[in-house]
């Protein structure tokens, strides 16, 4: 596996004792085609690694998402939607999010 670290927040007038590093709240994965394995297996990993506590996968081309939550240190399956209009996903359940537009859907098709 490739070895991967989480982006920092840096600020360049800072001294490296000073800097911030920080792991996100939420990070969403475009699956892309060649890169399944990468995305799937090895991302989860590493987010779990650094304590992500939500984690969002998008196959475009399926209209399809799969969002994770992390858990008593292991991620569970929160939400699997496909083709929805609307829907409550967290970390982001207060709102409601327009899949729809989310998942690429032709703005011509009725929602």
């Amino acid at each position: 596996m490739e070895a991967h670290k989480l982006k920092t927040i840096d600020d360049l007038r800072l001294s490296p004792e000073e800097r911030v590093e920080l792991a996100p709240d939420w990070v969403c994965e475009i699956v892309s085609p060649g890169h399944e394995r990468k995305d799937t297996l090895h991302l989860p990993l590493l987010l779990r690694r650094y304590g992500v506590p939500f984690y969002w996968l998008i196959w475009p081309e399926d209209r399809v998402l799969l969002a994770h939550a992390l858990e008593a240190g292991n991620y569970r399956i929160v939400a699997t939607l496909k083709d929805e209009a609307r829907a409550r996903i967290p970390p982001f359940d207060a709102v409601e999010l327009d899949l729809a537009y989310i998942l690429g859907a032709d703005p011509a098709e009725p929602r």
